[in-house]
């Protein structure tokens, strides 16, 4: 951790997060908005490397699998069959509609995605 996150947000020397966290909150928002029933789609799951979050409350946060009904991650990279923390890999492809059933999904999450995106417009 950085001088400056602990000089400004000391409570992450405990918890290892601060208030400021922006996955922390963003999760938690999430989490109030599925229960066990619950069909999430992950676009843009990636190979999952938050599951090594040395953080475990944060890293409990963002992995809906066994907590919900099911986790369909889609992504365009291969690499997302190897994410743990969905149940199902969908892969996309450019042009085609999603792999998913029309209106099937409670949650639709997209962290750390729309960045990586060159064409929001079609």
């Amino acid at each position: 951790m950085d001088k400056h996150t602990l000089r400004f947000y000391p409570e992450s020397r405990i918890v290892g997060f601060s208030r400021a966290d922006g996955a922390v909150d963003f999760y938690c928002r999430v989490n109030a908005l599925v229960n066990s029933e619950s069909l999430v789609v992950d676009f843009g799951c990636g190979r999952g490397e938050f599951a090594d979050d040395p953080v475990s409350y944060r890293r409990g946060l963002r992995c809906f699998k066994g907590r919900v009904a099911r986790v369909i991650g889609l992504d365009v990279d291969l690499s997302g069959k190897n994410n743990p923390t969905i149940d199902e890999f969908r892969r996309l492809v450019a042009g085609q509609p999603w792999p998913v059933e029309p209106r099937c999904a409670d949650v639709i999450i997209c962290d750390n995605v729309v960045e990586h995106l060159s064409d929001l417009v079609s």
